[in-house]
Order: structure tokens, then sequence, then C-alpha cells
């Protein structure tokens, strides 16, 4: 991950800690839990999952950041996977690689044209 993507990431991860620990937050109303970056794992260039450490349960919360490099403002978002986001993403693994051997042959195909 280059330099300015992991700084960036670490500065959205505490954002995201601290947002998260709104008590006046909706989802966060009963508990009034406070979250703590753990740890951040990088898992490409643009994608990391970051592990946040819940109080006063001592649950943890796995989150996936992505970085979007488009449009004026490129920045990290996130979101909790479902376990139905994982299997998704699992089975687009290969129709992305389908679809990047196919568009490969086209830039040979082209040459024949010209």
């Amino acid at each position: 991950m280059r330099h300015d993507l992991a700084h960036k990431l670490a500065i959205t991860a505490s954002k995201v800690a601290d947002r998260l620990s709104n008590p006046n937050r909706p989802k966060n109303l009963a508990m009034k839990e406070t979250f703590k970056v753990e740890e951040i794992v990088p898992l490409s260039e643009y994608t990391a999952a970051v592990v946040y450490l819940k109080s006063p349960t001592l649950k943890r919360v796995a989150v996936f950041f992505y970085f979007k490099e488009t449009g004026e403002n490129p920045q990290w978002w996130n979101f909790v996977p479902k376990d139905s986001h994982i299997i998704g993403m699992k089975s687009f693994e290969k129709i992305k690689a389908k679809v990047e051997k196919l568009n490969f042959e086209r830039n040979f195909d082209q040459q024949k044209e010209e």
C-alpha cells in the first residue's frame, strides 16, 4: 500500500471510531459503546480491514475499507460486510478474472484490424 494511502487510511479509521463512538448515534443509544482501532490489516493497494475493539463489551467488529480514487475527492470508504457480501465478492473474483482475460485478448484483435 502506498505511503499516502496508508496515512489517509489510519486517519479515516480513527474518524470512523469517533463517529461510531458517538453516544447519540441511533444504533448506539442503548449500549453507549466506544470504539477503538485495534488493528489495520492491508488487503491490497486499495482495500483494508480495520478491526475495532468495542467497550465495555470487549467485542470486536471488522470493517471493510476501500479507496475510491475517482472524482474530485479521492477517499477511503467503508462498510461492515454481511456474510452475503463476502460470498458475493468471492464469486465476483471468477467473473472479474474472466473479463480481464477477454479484454486482454481484445488488445491483440485490435492490432490485427489496424
